[in-house]
């Protein structure tokens, strides 16, 4: 009898060590973000000037080249959210203030696990504040109770999911070390007035790299809190189309073994690749229609909300881990000079150091409009969700 009880609770252990090994333990390092904005709401297809100013302490020289490519990397956001850009407006203009700083600090690091950044080491995540605009009053409008949170759904319950692993991470007691590196401080700081010159948006950004350049990761900042405006979802990004003959090529020198995120995926997400032998081109598993290969990485990149691939009924609770293991990013887009928009859908499988592609393909309407079903549903979780006040 004793050794049969013996053997039931080891085959449990067995089993609740197998499904949490299945589960992504290295987060995505979320950059310190918060959103204010007034009663005045930000129409959609709204057109916004944008002026870029800043500096970079440890770099020398003229700032404008930087500040283009700043510039450049919001507008194209923005586009993409359903908002026209140009150089004066009559309606509003955004400013965007920029800093890197250089700093010294200690880090601790797990000696079981690997950074989240391999261009941050440092960071330590914080939850985003609140919304502090219209204090005290709280609409069942569906975009207010978005705005109201600072930040779209999806990418809300990123940031959480974020700094619910921090604190399960700080509960174990694993062996560390201690190393003194050399970083720098980002800021950011984007707000928006009206043709009057009244502030009617801001948002101030925060985070720590050993990376000293500031353009290539501001675009992930600007995700965060660029998802709290409003979003044409008839907007349909255009990427170039790969030529059949280049894919190999292409995967070689873009993507290879880069771990990819989004603003709705708090883990690193890389291609099922590897190679033979040196010189030898990856051997690329679960692509299908790979002359859409750029559109699969940009949706790897910009996806706001991630479907759980698990049952609806288990949904209750979208900060419950379990309901990760699987996940489905989808999107439309326009491929090369070709206007048919192709439907692009992806799933994700957990492990250890974040996920792994299982399958990238492009798929029939009715098939996405299947997971269109979902993703409403699982929208309507999240409002449910995050539904505090009466």
């Amino acid at each position: 009898m004793l050794k049969s009880m013996l053997i039931t609770l080891v085959t449990v252990a067995l089993i609740i060590s197998g499904c949490a090994s299945n589960l992504p333990r290295q987060k995505v390092a979320v950059p310190w973000s918060r959103v204010l904005s007034s009663e005045n709401r930000i129409p959609l297809g709204a057109n916004i000037a944008i002026k870029v100013s800043g500096e970079t302490v440890p770099l020398m020289g003229n700032e404008d080249l930087t500040a283009k490519y700043i510039s450049d990397n919001a507008a194209q956001l923005l586009e993409r959210r359903g908002f026209s850009v140009s150089g004066d407006s009559t309606q509003y203009n955004m400013t965007i203030r920029y800093k890197t700083e250089k700093e010294t600090k200690q880090v601790t690091i797990k000696n079981n696990t690997t950074n989240y950044y391999d261009a941050s080491p440092g960071y330590e995540p914080r939850p985003p504040r609140p919304h502090h605009g219209n204090a005290g009053h709280h609409d069942k409008d569906d975009s207010d109770l978005t705005t109201a949170l600072g930040i779209g759904f999806g990418v809300l319950l990123a940031v959480a999911l974020v700094s619910s692993l921090a604190s399960d991470d700080k509960e174990e007691v694993q062996p560390s070390s201690v190393y003194e590196v050399e970083t720098y401080r980002h800021t950011l700081g984007v707000e928006i007035f009206d043709n009057q010159k009244t502030q009617v948006w801001k948002a101030d950004i925060n985070w720590s790299s050993r990376d000293v350049d500031i353009i290539g990761q501001a675009t992930s900042a600007f995700q965060i809190v660029f998802s709290s405006l409003p979003a044409d979802e008839k907007v349909i990004p255009n990427v170039p189309l790969l030529k059949d003959s280049k894919f190999s090529d292409y995967f070689d020198s873009k993507v290879g073994r880069k771990a990819f995120h989004s603003p709705a995926v708090p883990y690193f997400v890389r291609f099922d690749a590897s190679k033979a032998g040196s010189g030898k081109h990856y051997i690329v598993r679960n692509v299908e229609d790979k002359q859409a290969l750029v559109a699969y990485t940009d949706l790897l990149q910009n996806a706001e909300f991630a479907v759980p691939g698990v049952n609806e009924t288990e949904w209750k609770n979208p900060l419950e881990r379990k309901i990760w293991k699987d996940i489905v990013l989808g999107g439309k887009y326009t491929l090369g000079e070709n206007s048919q928009p192709v439907n692009v859908l992806i799933t994700l499988k957990a492990n250890s150091t974040g996920y792994i592609i299982t399958l990238c393909r492009l798929v029939s309407d009715e098939v996405y409009k299947q997971y269109e079903n979902r993703l409403e549903k699982w929208k309507q979780t999240l409002k449910d969700y995050y539904d505090f006040y009466d």
